[in-house]
């Protein structure tokens, strides 16, 4: 599956794909080795997680594309500076992205974050399948609330709240820069 979070700075994209990332170990059969991204989160390394800047995140793509890898889960925070839009004419970034087609035989979890707007890959835009927008209210800090829209069978569109979601900020480095 493809999901793309999307939203303006600040209001919970790297939080919930984190989240998203926790709920996929603990409920959904993967576990932290099969996990990787360009988000830095040291409490999960000790258990396999790899954490991967923006070039290693271009190139393990590739090599999931090109080597039929299964069962993964792959972070990619802030997407437009691993797949921007401005490349989509480099024939190595459409062949990894025209891959990702391949996500669900290979059982595949892809979480892109990015901003609002068109600076990502057209080819992430166009292959998605969930779309995430989280909308974080800092006068309430207790919960995000987010809207989900699943276009895989036919267009649902849901508001859902992530309450207590403070613990997510604890598992990751939210103010270090994706390099």
């Amino acid at each position: 599956m493809i999901i793309l979070v999307k939203g303006l700075q600040g209001k919970g994209k790297t939080a919930w794909t984190v989240g998203r990332m926790v709920d996929l170990v603990l409920h959904h059969g993967y576990t932290f080795a099969e996990c990787v991204g360009n988000v830095h989160c040291p409490l999960f390394e000790q258990w396999g997680y790899t954490h991967l800047t923006n070039e290693a995140m271009r190139t393990y793509v590739a090599k999931l594309a090109r080597e039929g890898i299964r069962h993964r889960v792959v972070i990619c925070d802030e997407a437009a500076r691993v797949f921007p839009h401005r490349l989509y004419t480099d024939k190595a970034q459409t062949e990894t992205l025209i891959a990702l087609w391949q996500d669900e035989k290979l059982f595949h979890q892809f979480l892109f974050t990015a901003q609002l707007g068109l600076a990502v890959d057209k080819l992430i835009r166009d292959a998605h399948q969930v779309t995430v927008i989280p909308n974080y209210d800092p006068s309430n800090r207790d919960e995000v609330r987010y809207t989900q829209i699943d276009q895989r069978y036919h267009t649902v569109q849901r508001n859902l709240v992530m309450r207590r979601h403070q613990w997510v900020h604890t598992l990751y480095d939210r103010w270090e820069f994706v390099q």
